[in-house]
């Protein structure tokens, strides 16, 4: 009642009131990082690399909808904060509002910490609310930057926050002009000063702070939402109202019927082995108490099993029961939440089940045989030379237990051995000895010394060329150390040309992390990936490695480094670069491939993405009502319907999975979801919110019974359902530091960091494939893995499927002549060099139709043949770089390579023709920069593809009639694929007219 009358003796006090004025910029976080502001709405740019399938990282519920997640890790080694670019004059320094929610997460009001909420930033301006370190103080700073005799000249307006507590909602506002500055916190004023408004403008803001990780200490997170900018001062009735419009608010009697429990979720936990619920009511109730909740237990018949009163100390609640007291099936948590223990609301249902243990699935032990499955066969070791022999590739050991010599397709890769260098010298290798030989790997062991230590290898190679290595290095006296220790690859240059990072970019094209070999230094422990590529258009050499415990590098950017040379190509890891713990062991684990992985399938060029036909295929056909799930039982209602119209355009149909997510609402996951899960996000985060059929939260394939559930779950779908083909939506590795499982792992800095769950990828993937080719030898696997080519997991697949990336640029650009360039291509989306059929999605449609600046920019325009029509150069630009690089394109989105496929037909492609690219020193046509000229000859004709990236046109395309005559081809009755119009040869080069961004095919056909 006193909270009550508090807010009436405001309103009578500040006077009746029609509302706040109008928002000129508002983010509410819905669905993303836009804002709407009075002109357009605009995008923000978020320090993170957003995803779709990562959103529900940084969005968490907030208080309509959904919140942003702001701050930085404890260890300052990620920060989430979103920038906006004050081009349209949003906020200015001379007058104006901002107010927003803000929600601790992890810290509260008297910690000793930096917590940045919002900053505009301008050449000599500085608009700041944050809470301080050095007391319990919420502080809103505005001013000028500079100084005068030595003073900073701002004005700073504080308020204690000393009741601020993880888990809780407040609401703030700073508000300028007139000659003052206020700070409002719940809606009641707190503060004013003097403000002269004497200042340059604003040029960006930044919600979460603008450079949050320069600040001295950690920010640790806080959910921020409802950020609005105001271009007049709010009065103090404004900020009332603009309060007691959201139902977090503390000071107007609430509508209590918006109580309910929220987050919900389930899980085993094993530490404790409890069934545990945790769940959240997101609201303090009138006079500041905090609600409690009453927890039922009730199996399927609806009997209760157990109840419980929770009355904890903050908006967060867990309750455990001992696993022991439940037996197998199903059951309900049933949550009430209590007033004074009178009920508030309906009573909330939350269904679980216990598992039947051992459940049915670890009994079927499915595709985990030590075989080599087709088209590989057995490894094969040389004990008289020490070489290992796979499909195409020797690993020459020699006297070594670091290859001195590696070889794929009969060309060297390596200029000298392998070698581990300790504080300047070489470590002393010891010659590998087999301990054991299955048709699947042949393990090996070796011994050496190493300065004070002991070097101790293990070391497998498997059928496809996987090696993985455990070095472990046992000091000889206790005052035993070192200082350095490097592992260096030297490539020759001829092996050696490109590189490829793995980075994937989901929104923006960053250049840089793949193209021509170059000085190029990654940070393994904060980088999304743990993998390179080093190699050249047909063959190479991938790294990799899971965790870097043993690490000791204080130089953390340059933990992987490539270094050009003069005669050699060096890719190097820096395991460590400082002092060593005296007497201390260490332990390095890595992996290697030689790549091609495999030989490609006969007439690979003619499987057509969506297309009818006798070489076309389906590749995505979603079948079911829970996301990812490998249940027969969980068939889409209109199933039959989907089925028989996808079939009668052609059977060959691949069935989607979606490879490292699950649903949230099955049984496993309501009961191993906290174990299975992968973090980050945290446990219990669901993406895709508002869908329940795509609704997804991400597993680990590290943890502890997940593959042998997924495998035998999808096997038993295959044959229920007679499925042929199988398409799974990434499946690639992933970071993941879910200590319930695992993953994770403490480095010599002392710090916590993610792992790399490689090698239970792998072996996920390997079991699917073993499993699928014994069902249907012919069958064929899809994997879908933008720009994460890790062949030791990919490469059990059939086809890739490469794509949806640089979303904004695309949106942006409208094209990708901003993106693709040769050597970046090359390195990134040929199939040649890793060995599988590479399949790009295009992102015309779809991306400016989602991810353009202007919002729903040419929404229907771009989906009109009319408008593409109009469009040609940028879609022209996009499918040539694929055809002069024998590359395939995906149909979809605005690109339709029916007609070079029909041209593919006319000319007669049967999986004999030989191609050579542009940049083969046997081509005999003349290419240079972005003028770009390969070839594909067969049974005495040719095709040349000339791919014109220039912004000029160009009149005529060189050739070597010699190199032509050695092939045995003419370029009489040389003709346009496209028209059909002759293209004569005048000297030594073709009279042909290409535009700028454009290609031309042309064709002979000889008598």
């Amino acid at each position: 009642m006193r909270i009550l009358l508090l807010f009436v003796f405001c309103l009578l006090f500040y006077g009746l009131h029609a509302g706040p004025p109008a928002a000129v910029f508002h983010a509410s976080f819905e669905q993303d990082f836009t804002a709407q502001t009075s002109l357009a709405p605009v995008d923000g740019k978020h320090s993170a690399e957003i995803l779709w399938e990562n959103l529900a990282t940084y969005l968490k519920p907030g208080v309509e909808k959904q919140a942003a997640v702001i701050g930085t890790g404890p260890d300052k080694k990620v920060d989430y904060h979103i920038t906006f670019q004050n081009d349209k004059k949003y906020i200015s320094v001379e007058k104006g509002s901002v107010v927003f929610w803000v929600k601790p997460e992890n810290w509260s009001g008297t910690d000793k910490k930096f917590h940045v909420f919002f900053r505009a930033n301008g050449k000599n301006s500085d608009l700041l609310i944050y809470k301080v370190p050095w007391g319990a103080r919420l502080c809103f700073i505005i001013g000028s930057t500079e100084k005068v005799d030595g003073k900073n000249i701002w004005t700073a307006v504080s308020a204690g926050v000393r009741d601020w507590t993880p888990g809780q909602w407040h609401f703030v506002a700073a508000v300028w002009g007139d000659g003052e500055a206020k700070l409002y916190i719940d809606g009641m004023l707190k503060g004013t000063g003097k403000y002269a408004g004497k200042a340059s403008e604003f040029h960006s803001f930044g919600i979460g702070g603008l450079r949050p990780l320069a600040w001295a200490t950690p920010m640790d997170y806080s959910l921020i939402d409802e950020v609005m900018i105001y271009n007049v001062p709010l009065t103090n009735e404004d900020v009332l109202a603009r309060y007691g419009a959201y139902r977090q608010s503390r000071l107007s009697a609430q509508d209590e019927k918006r109580v309910v429990p929220q987050d919900i979720y389930t899980g085993w936990n094993p530490k404790t082995d409890t069934m545990d619920l945790h769940f959240a009511v997101k609201y303090v109730a009138p006079g500041g108490k905090f609600y409690q909740a009453d927890v039922k237990i009730a199996d399927a018949e609806g009997k209760s099993v157990r109840q419980e009163k929770l009355a904890p100390q903050g908006t967060e609640f867990l309750f455990s029961v001992p696993l022991k007291d439940l037996a197998p099936g199903k059951y309900k948590f049933l949550i009430t939440v209590l007033k004074k223990d009178v009920s508030l609301n309906r009573t909330v249902e939350q269904p679980f089940a216990v598992p039947a243990r051992p459940e049915w699935w670890r009994k079927v032990k499915v595709g985990n045989e030590p075989a080599a499955p087709a088209p590989w066969t057995a490894p094969k070791w040389n004990p008289g030379r020490n070489v290992f022999y796979c499909w195409n590739r020797e690993y020459i050991f020699g006297s070594d237990f670091l290859p001195k010599q590696i070889v794929s397709g009969k060309k060297a890769l390596l200029t000298r051995p392998v070698t581990l260098t300790m504080d300047g010298k070489p470590v002393t290798p010891g010659a590998l000895a087999v301990t054991e030989t299955t048709p699947e790997r042949i393990t090996l062991t070796g011994r050496g010394s190493a300065g004070n230590y002991v070097s101790a290898m293990k070391i497998y190679g498997e059928f496809d060329g996987f090696f993985w290595a455990d070095l472990t290095l046992t000091p000889k006296t206790e005052k035993a150390s070192f200082q350095k220790l490097t592992l260096d690859f030297p490539f020759r240059k001829e092996a050696s040309p490109l590189f490829n990072a793995m980075m994937k970019q989901y929104a923006d094209y960053n250049p840089g992390f793949a193209g021509a070999f170059k000085a190029f230094n990654m940070d393994l422990f904060q980088a999304g990936t743990r993998a390179i590529f080093v190699g050249s258009d047909n063959a190479g050499l991938e790294w990799f490695c899971e965790e870097l415990s043993d690490w000791n590098v204080k130089a953390k950017s340059r933990s992987l480094q490539l270094i050009p040379g003069t005669k050699e190509n060096i890719l190097r890891l820096n395991l460590a670069d400082s002092v060593s713990k005296p007497g201390k062991s260490y332990r390095f684990r890595f992996g290697f491939q030689a790549l091609p992985v495999k030989p490609l399938p006969a007439k690979w060029r003619l499987q057509r993405a969506n297309f009818p036909g006798e070489n076309g295929f389906f590749g995505f056909f979603p079948w079911e009502s829970l996301h990812n799930i490998p249940d027969p039982a969980l068939k889409l209602p209109d199933f039959g319907k989907r089925w028989k119209n996808a079939a009668a355009v052609n059977p060959k149909i691949h069935w989607y999975f979606a490879g490292f997510t699950n649903s949230p609402y099955t049984d496993e996951w309501s009961f191993y979801g906290p174990l299975w899960s992968l973090t980050p996000p945290a446990i219990g985060t669901v993406g895709a919110l508002y869908s329940r059929e795509w609704a997804f939260a991400r597993n680990c394939a590290a943890a502890p019974g997940y593959i042998d559930y997924y495998v035998a779950n999808l096997k038993n779908t295959v044959e229920k359902l007679k499925i042929g083909d199988l398409y799974f939506d990434n499946q690639d590795p992933q970071l993941c530091d879910n200590a319930l499982h695992g993953c994770g792992f403490t480095g010599t800095d002392g710090k916590t960091w993610k792992s790399y769950n490689l090698l239970a990828v792998r072996e996920l993937n390997k079991r699917i494939y073993r499993m699928f080719r014994e069902l249907h030898p012919d069958g064929k696997i899809i994997r879908h893995m933008s720009m994460k080519n890790v062949t030791a997991d990919t490469g059990f697949a059939d086809y890739l499927v490469d794509g949806e990336n640089y979303c904004t640029t695309v949106g942006r650009d409208e094209s990708y002549f901003n993106i693709f360039s040769p050597e970046m291509f090359r390195a990134l989306y040929t199939t040649h060099p890793y060995g599988i059929p590479n399949y790009y999605i295009p992102q015309f449609q779809r991306a400016i139709r989602l991810h353009s600046p202007i919002r729903n920019r040419y929404k229907d325009a771009w989906f009109s043949p009319a408008h593409l029509a109009k469009h040609q150069d940028k879609l022209r630009h996009f499918t040539g770089y694929f055809l002069v690089h024998d590359s395939l394109i995906y149909k979809s989105f605005g690109i339709d390579p029916a007609p070079w496929f029909a041209i593919q037909d006319a000319f007669g492609f049967d999986g004999r023709e030989e191609f050579i690219q542009y940049n083969d020193p046997a081509s005999p046509f003349v290419s240079g920069g972005r003028l770009m000229v390969s070839s594909y000859i067969l049974n005495g004709k040719i095709m040349v593809i000339v791919m014109n990236d220039t912004k000029n046109p160009v009149e005529t395309v060189g050739f070597d009639a010699k190199r032509l005559n050695k092939l045995g081809i003419s370029l009489k009755d040389l003709k346009n694929a496209e028209t059909g119009e002759e293209v004569p040869c005048i000297g030594n080069a073709i009279a042909v007219k290409v535009p700028a961004r454009d290609y031309r095919i042309l064709v002979t056909q000889p008598k």
